[in-house]
């Protein structure tokens, strides 16, 4: 069994018209589409392995695109984002109780280190393109947080999580424009009934 993602045309992302390979793997479980990160070694993205939970793997985007796990572990390891230095993965653990923010070095997953505390909602994690913070929804949902990421050699040195800003009950959605300066966020509209 190889994984797929997208429509028919079994690219991943939909990418069978995009000039990029479908990528074939060897696991067994479900694709999970909300984890997918491209980087230069390829497309990173979670799924459940063989007598394992949700883990990160890798689908190379050169050769016969084999993709192979980059952890196998006993937790849910769900791929959220890479560095835009190609240096880091970010991803979501429950290896503490509840699902916190981690990053380890990409690709070996070597140096990993927890950057949440008490939980984070399950929306993504999102780099700023300086790379030198992170931003996540605290398991709330409420608040969006910040944290100082600074790379010292192999390791990395973070920084106490502090709150951006509040977020609207009814979020639906947010990202971040290209530069990190303005966050876009999705409410449902005034008239909805869904805000009742």
């Amino acid at each position: 069994g190889g994984w797929r993602a997208g429509g028919g045309g079994g690219g991943v992302g939909g990418a069978g018209g995009c000039g990029v390979p479908a990528a074939r793997g060897t696991n067994e479980g479900l694709f999970i589409g909300r984890g997918v990160a491209g980087s230069a070694a390829g497309i990173v993205f979670s799924s459940f392995g063989k007598g394992t939970l949700n883990d990160p793997w890798l689908a190379p985007m050169s050769g016969d695109a084999k993709a192979v796990p980059l952890s196998m572990s006993r937790f849910n390891e769900v791929t959220e984002s890479v560095s835009r230095d190609g240096r880091w993965l970010a991803y979501l653990s429950n290896q503490s109780g509840a699902f916190d923010l981690y990053l380890a070095a990409f690709p070996s997953m070597a140096h990993r280190v927890q950057v949440s505390a008490g939980g984070v909602s399950e929306t993504g994690a999102w780099w700023m393109p300086a790379g030198n913070e992170i931003c996540y929804i605290a398991g709330g949902g409420q608040d969006l947080m910040s944290v100082a990421v600074k790379p010292m050699g192999d390791a990395l040195e973070i920084g106490t999580p502090r709150v951006v800003f509040r977020l609207p009950p009814d979020l639906l959605g947010l990202d971040f424009t290209p530069d990190g300066q303005r966050v876009l966020i999705s409410v449902p509209q005034s008239g909805d009934d869904s805000r009742k």
